[in-house]
């Protein structure tokens, strides 16, 4: 059973827990550094059961001991997960959520770093990156769960992926890879690979401090080095500052290359795959050894070391084992602030809006769906986020305001919508949380949704990727899925209203005995003959097993003049035991397919 699901479980059941407050408690006055050490044996393999007994630290030279200490020994990715299903054994597990949340526990972190970037006279490494290197970063890919996110970045122009935890899109943006003939004087004053990896850094949240992956693949173009700064310097240096970015976010850097192409280190400076605590890997890779990669990458020990001060500084540490043929790779040193202040002209909503990582002070959930418009080419967007707060001791309610934007490919606002709401909880449940709904007009493209909220100074946010169709020249086109359990259209927005009959909810837990129903609705382009349309349902168990199945026709008669019609599904909740289902809807007309997928689950 997910993580997610059990979370899900204790909401509508309607208790609370609180977690414990990280490794190690920060001791007043001396802020602490967290720290992912890998201790690995003679042969490459990860060592585990070290206690931090077993390790000798410093600081500035200092013996110090470890303000806290964890060992991290994640699952490596499971066949059964990441392999495509037979099929008809489609399980919620090979599916992401439709409800993204901040506050859901991640298993791996991976960003890839492909350089689509062919140096001048150099076609070997351009057709290296075609063939190797893009198999290599697929293989990466095809790892990778709806428990992961991983993010696709480009040194050049190639079709961006924020993070995610649908493979799909990875794969599709994968799918878009080619070499460009790109000259020194087109990247900035730092170099197209530092910039990248600056962004490959930034989307990276600090906070869990588990360890990230940062995974770069070039034919021809090794990774900077960093000379190591002395103790007290500032990150002054565009690659300092990468390097202070990586450290914030805990991530270290793996680099695939051909032979021959080995990151330069003159003077004492280290190549950022070893600075990180990571390494470089030349020559051919097979699958097994990106098996090794997520192997050394799972294993690992947080440390917490108590820093003084918070001047920005770098503080030179060293971490040893005492133990005889188990070697340690870490950084050589932290700077003591690496998170950049917002500016002072934002507010803490706006800041969380516009911030390159996600924040979750304040736990928040978002599912969007798109809707063609009654007329016009721009469509409607429902947004639902999930607000989770709490009244202050002593008061009676809580506010929270709440922020939406969708942001276009060149990074420009194209929609908004900000709303304020006040919440009286029931006596006896001061936690509480509410569906906040919105609705923005976009036209057809891709886009990067936004949605912040703040409660009492507590922020957090959620980035979601949209599609949005043209409507008006697809054959057979569908909205998202929307489930409700109030089958009546959210009337405070006129927008939402005159193209979704009833309310949206995040919602995907429930009991037994209760009314919750999906919601699609299905469009043909009215100017040509409308058809009949098959529409097919399937319910799976975690097993993959269909457990419900059913098919229906939708007649060209029941479809509107301007081309669509809409379905409902009533979940069978009480035909169904406790535990997690996948409810898949596939319609088809003359060759043309859509298929929506919505993870839901029953709870005693």
């Amino acid at each position: 059973m997910t993580t997610r699901f059990l979370t899900l479980v204790a909401l509508v059941i309607g208790c609370t827990a609180l977690a414990p407050g990280g490794i190690g408690a920060q001791a007043p006055g001396s802020p602490l550094v967290h720290v992912d050490v890998s201790v690995v044996d003679d042969a490459g393999v990860p060592v585990r059961g070290l206690g931090p007994d077993d390790f000798e630290l410093a600081v500035d030279g200092a013996p110090v001991r470890p303000a806290g200490f964890s060992p991290i020994d994640l699952a490596l990715p499971d066949p059964a997960v990441t392999a495509t299903p037979a099929p008809g054994l489609l399980a919620p597990r090979h599916v992401p959520f439709d409800v993204e949340r901040n506050d859901d526990l991640i298993d791996r972190y991976v960003v890839l770093v492909l350089d689509d970037i062919r140096p001048a006279g150099d076609d070997a490494a351009g057709a290296w990156m075609a063939s190797t290197g893009l198999d290599v970063a697929r293989a990466v890919v095809e790892r990778l769960t709806p428990a992961d996110r991983g993010a696709i970045f480009f040194t050049w122009l190639g079709r961006r992926q924020g993070l995610t935890g649908d493979r799909a899109r990875l794969l599709a943006a994968l799918d878009g890879f080619a070499v460009r003939p790109v000259t020194p004087d087109q990247c900035g004053p730092a170099g197209c690979l530092v910039d990248t990896l600056q962004g490959a850094a930034d989307i990276l949240p600090g906070t869990p401090p588990q360890r990230k992956i940062v995974l770069y693949i070039s034919g021809g173009t090794p990774v900077p080095s960093l000379p190591v700064p002395a103790a007290g310097a500032a990150a002054a240096t565009a690659v300092e500052r990468v390097y202070a970015s990586l450290q914030r976010a805990n991530a270290v850097v793996y680099s695939i290359t051909p032979p021959g192409v080995v990151a330069a280190a003159p003077n004492g400076a280290v190549p950022l795959t070893e600075a990180t605590g990571g390494r470089a890997m030349v020559g051919t890779v097979t699958g097994a050894q990106v098996d090794a990669l997520f192997r050394e990458t799972s294993a690992y020990y947080l440390l917490s070391l108590p820093i003084g001060g918070a001047d920005g500084g770098f503080r030179p540490i060293d971490i040893r084992v005492k133990r005889p043929g188990e070697h340690v790779r870490v950084r050589p040193g932290v700077f003591t602030v690496t998170e950049p202040a917002p500016p002072a002209t934002l507010s803490p909503l706006e800041a969380a809006l516009v911030a390159p990582h996600t924040g979750a002070t304040l736990p928040l959930g978002v599912t969007a769906a798109v809707f063609a418009a009654p007329d016009g080419r721009e469509a409607v967007v429902s947004v639902v986020a999930a607000v989770t707060g709490a009244a202050a001791s002593g008061a009676k309610s809580w506010q929270a305001e709440v922020a939406t934007t969708a942001f276009d490919l060149e990074w420009r606002p194209r929609a908004s919508h900000r709303q304020t709401i006040e919440v009286t909880p029931r006596p006896g449940a001061p936690t509480l949380t509410i569906d906040v709904i919105s609705a923005l007009g976009l036209l057809p493209g891709r886009y990067e949704l936004r949605v912040a909220a703040d409660s009492s100074g507590r922020t957090g946010s959620v980035f979601v990727d949209l599609d949005v169709p043209d409507f008006r020249t697809a054959p057979l086109a569908a909205s998202g899925v929307v489930i409700t359990t109030l089958p009546v259209p959210y009337t405070a927005s006129e927008r939402l209203a005159a193209v979704l009959p009833v309310t949206p909810t995040t919602r995907r837990a429930f009991r037994a005995g209760e009314s919750a129903e999906a919601f699609v609705r299905f469009y043909q382009v009215s100017g040509d003959r409308l058809r009949d349309v098959d529409v097919s349902l399937r319910i799976a168990d975690t097993r993959g097993e269909g457990i419900i199945q059913g098919t229906e026709v939708l007649p060209a008669a029941q479809f509107t003049e301007t081309g669509f019609t809409d379905w409902r599904f009533v979940l069978p909740l009480d035909r169904l035991t406790p535990g997690e289902y996948l409810l898949t809807i596939t319609a088809r007309v003359d060759g043309a397919t859509e298929v929506r997928h919505v993870r839901f689950g029953v709870v005693r």
